[in-house]
């Protein structure tokens, strides 16, 4: 609106009242979304009806799902809604001027499962560790995961959600191991 105005030679709320009234048009932000191949639709398609059928057969409860999270600690800024309220004649403070990012901010990555008898408990993996397979492995699934099934689900057959590089590991520690994809996975 701003940029034909200028071009226009016109207020932005002419060009604003023309657009709306008149062309009977409505601006909207555009959102961020994935782009999806034909097959990553069909794929997801497929992995959503097995889960489905769980549903159907009441089977969920014999699923786990678990999934991490990194999560950042650093302030958001929004550029529109980030404002100074200042009384008249006061002067912008400086050092509030600025909203800083660290290039490094520090960060948390945080572990669940979540399975028909709760929650497991929550996994926070220190700073500095670097995540790979093996730690994962050892971290989550030996220390946490296995106690946790092997109390709640004795010997009855259960599926795992889990990622591909795992699933040998579950093969080994879970008692009736199937493996689930995610509807939105592309495993």
């Amino acid at each position: 609106m701003r940029e034909m105005s200028k071009d226009l030679n016109i207020s932005r709320e002419r060009i604003q009242f023309i657009v709306k009234m008149n062309l009977k048009k409505i601006s909207y932000k555009l959102c961020r979304g994935n782009h999806l191949i034909e097959a990553m639709k069909a794929k997801r398609l497929v992995n959503a009806r097995k889960i489905l059928r769980l549903v159907r057969a009441c089977r969920l409860q014999n699923v786990l799902f678990m999934d991490e999270k990194i999560f950042t600690i650093q302030r958001g800024h929004n550029h529109q809604n980030d404002r100074q309220l200042l009384g008249k004649g006061f002067q912008k403070l400086p050092a509030e001027n600025f909203i800083t990012r660290n290039h490094f901010p520090s960060s948390v990555m945080v572990w669940a499962c979540i399975c028909s008898p709760g929650l497991t408990q929550l996994v926070f993996i220190k700073k500095n560790i670097k995540i790979n397979a093996a730690i994962y492995q050892q971290s989550i699934f030996r220390n946490v995961l296995h106690p946790c099934v092997t109390r709640n689900f004795n010997e009855k057959k259960y599926v795992l959600h889990s990622a591909r590089t795992t699933i040998s590991l579950c093969k080994e520690l879970f008692l009736g191991f199937g493996h689930l994809v995610h509807p939105t996975s592309m495993q």
